[in-house]
């Protein structure tokens, strides 16, 4: 593999040539790499010997296995059965040839426009270099491609197990039938039958014991897909011929056969695996099977709707980059369901799940458009998309709303309520209004969820008066073979990276409770229990005083023993830290003023490591603190109260002029808060809930 990345880094540094893109109507001149002499020798090796045929009793590609995928009674398949019954298997190949030209040579879209993406993934498979997951560029893989070893990038092993997770997916093969749609050079033809041709042959067939990049359903099911997105733009050269017919239907039955067995057990990959067993039944219904895979896809796919989703709106995975593909698949599969016979399935409780799908996803929305960065999410990703999209609109259309968040906020009219709730997922949203001038705060406090959630109930964001203030430090990478990698991933899901209360610095427990939820003027109060550790409850009561500023109040409760800390992370920004007052130094807009108060005992500061990644792979240093106290067994409880003051542009408060007491009788809290010489009081009753302001 060495060598494969010094040819291909030679090709890039000393040959270039300069190839002419169609683009609908317009040209696009686009720089292209010439392929290294190894590539070139492989792909004419090939061409060479293509009128080599397959053996009729190839166990995998022959004629004769070719039959025994096929339903011979389908309607279309008569000569193909007629000829099978007189074993001629020259004609069996050119009938079965001409049923595939018929069904699949009229799906093309002629003159539709090459995208620069997909031309660049075009043009880099021509001297094979492939896609694995973006956080690389496209890697060199051979002139003889290697399928299974690891990739280097600037001569470093790959450890991100997402990168071959994702070049067995096969996404560019989608580029090289659009180039050859756009264009018709057959260099795209004739390097996606050099591609299948070697694939089928060193890897099929599929075994459950093999690496996951091919035993896996999520990868089988993307393979699938793509077979059917490049076979119309493909089968209509004169150069399809039956050998490579061959190549395409064992390939395409093959996976079809397995997926069945490999469909995951829950979460957005058994989504995907029965939507493609679903797709790969109705288009090609002529593969014995068939039937069963689409009713295994009709009898699992409704129920997820309540499997994968609380009643709420929210995913179960429980993070926003995820939330959008969930939807996209259901409306993809209720739309399938309807133009197959199978609408009935789609019940209206299945639709308005759907709905509160999208609503969630608007009230997650930051003033920003971007997106909440909890567990392994990507902050930048457009939270307004969904409500730009036609496909969409069988859910968003009914939505009041729909034309502010497509706009992002230019026109329309924007959600009535500005703060909300979801209990029963564990996501609490203080908004003071819809706009860029708004303080927006979002809070987690939820179950376990999947693999992409993290330890991190009690955790927050704070965006305020058009800055982000405090974002989550989001995931870095997914997983890694890399030791490295794997000590970064553990990082940044660790509990003490994020906004919350720990004990000794170490991991919690996902065991929470909702307590309690209060909307009204000047007064925003969220309240939960999360059970951290089997000896110390976290109790977390938040609030939003006068649209203005937000208050927590921290109890951790129980007989444990130890220092029990609350950690706290700006964005990267110049700050001061000074003593139990923290704050950002932006010269221009908004800033960030955090101070903590003393409940009864002595609180310790200490800086902590800040890292931040909005990005894959990519991660840059931010402020991270903690403010501490020791507890001990005996001690019923220790407390914290925390002020949150974000200010505007030129506008200062000065940490001295922050106070903010607590006391409690009974089941009712007591907290005075002044603020630059205006001072509050609020009472929360954590028992009747009853709340109140003054």
């Amino acid at each position: 593999m060495a060598q494969h990345e010094l040819s291909w880094r030679t090709a890039l540094l000393n040959l270039h040539v300069v190839v002419l893109l169609g683009l609908g109507s317009s040209i696009v001149v686009a720089e292209e790499p010439t392929p290294p002499a190894e590539v070139v020798t492989a792909v004419a090796a090939l061409n060479a010997a293509w009128s080599d045929p397959i053996d009729d009793q190839d166990p995998r590609f022959g004629t004769a296995r070719i039959l025994d995928w096929l339903d011979l009674d389908h309607p279309g398949l008569e000569e193909v059965k007629k000829h099978a019954e007189r074993r001629d298997y020259r004609q069996v190949d050119k009938a079965l040839l001409a049923y595939y030209r018929t069904t699949w040579g009229g799906r093309s879209k002629p003159g539709a426009e090459l995208r620069k993406e997909d031309a660049r993934h075009a043009q880099d498979a021509l001297v094979h270099a492939f896609r694995g997951n973006g956080r690389y560029p496209n890697i060199y893989r051979g002139g003889v491609i290697d399928w299974t070893n690891p990739a280097r990038h600037q001569g470093v092993e790959i450890g991100d197990h997402e990168w071959l997770l994702q070049y067995h997916r096969l996404t560019w093969w989608t580029s090289l039938g659009n180039a050859f749609e756009a264009t018709k050079d057959e260099r795209y033809f004739n390097e996606w039958r050099f591609e299948i041709a070697s694939y089928a042959k060193e890897l099929l067939p599929l075994r459950k014991d093999q690496p996951a990049y091919l035993s896996r359903g999520m990868e089988c099911a993307s393979r699938c897909d793509r077979i059917r997105e490049v076979l119309p733009s493909m089968i209509g050269n004169a150069k399809f011929d039956e050998k490579l017919m061959k190549y395409v239907v064992s390939f395409m039955a093959h996976h079809a056969k397995y997926l069945p067995e490999a469909v995951a057990s829950a979460g957005n990959h058994r989504l995907y695996d029965l939507k493609t067993c679903f797709l790969n039944g109705v288009t090609f219904p002529e593969l014995k099977g068939s039937a069963v895979w689409i009713a295994k896809a009709v009898e699992g796919i409704p129920p997820m709707i309540d499997d994968d989703v609380y009643a709420d709106g929210m995913n179960r995975e429980l993070i926003f980059s995820y939330h959008t593909m969930y939807m996209d698949i259901f409306l993809e599969c209720w739309d399938l369901f309807e133009r197959y016979g199978y609408g009935g399935k789609i019940t209206d409780s299945f639709k308005v799940k759907l709905q509160k799908m999208a609503e969630i996803y608007a009230m997650q929305s930051f003033p920003d458009f971007t997106i909440c960065q909890f567990g392994d999410a990507w902050k930048n990703r457009d939270a307004t998309w969904m409500f730009t999209k036609e496909k969409y609109s069988k859910v968003t259309a009914q939505l009041p709303y729909r034309t502010y968040m497509a706009t992002k906020g230019q026109e329309g009219t924007p959600p009535k309520v500005t703060n909300v709730a979801y209990p029963e997922s564990g996501f609490y949203f203080f908004r003071t209004c819809w706009g860029t001038n708004s303080i927006f705060m979002p809070v987690k406090c939820a179950d376990v969820g999947e693999w992409h959630n993290q330890i991190d109930n009690g955790t927050f964001e704070l965006y305020a008066y058009g800055r982000n203030l405090m974002n989550d430090s989001g995931c870095y990478v997914y997983g890694s073979a890399s030791p490295e990698e794997q000590r970064w991933r553990a990082w940044f899901r660790s509990t003490k990276v994020h906004q919350t209360l720990t004990l000794d610095g170490r991991d919690i427990a996902l065991n929470r409770k909702h307590r309690l939820w209060v909307d009204m003027p000047g007064l925003i109060v969220a309240a939960f229990d999360n059970q951290s550790y089997a000896n110390l409850l976290h109790r977390r009561t938040m609030m939003m005083v006068d649209q203005k500023f937000i208050l927590i109040h921290d109890q951790a409760i129980g007989d444990a023993e130890g220092d029990v800390g609350i950690h706290f992370q700006f964005v990267p920004a110049p700050y001061e830290i000074d003593g139990l007052t923290a704050t950002t130094k932006f010269e221009t807009g908004a800033n960030l003023l955090v101070k903590t108060f003393p409940c009864g005992k002595d609180i310790d500061a200490q800086v902590e490591d800040g890292w931040i990644s909005f990005a894959n792979g990519s991660k840059e240093e931010r402020p991270a603190w903690t403010w501490s106290t020791s507890k001990a067994a005996t001690e019923a409880k220790v407390e914290f109260l925390t002020v949150l003051i974000p200010t505007r542009d030129q506008e200062t408060v000065a940490a001295a002029a922050v106070q903010a007491t607590h006391r409690v009788v009974g089941s009712v809290h007591t907290y005075q808060l002044t603020v630059g010489g205006k001072s509050y009081v609020v009472t929360v009753d954590g028992e009747t809930g009853v709340c109140g302001i003054e």
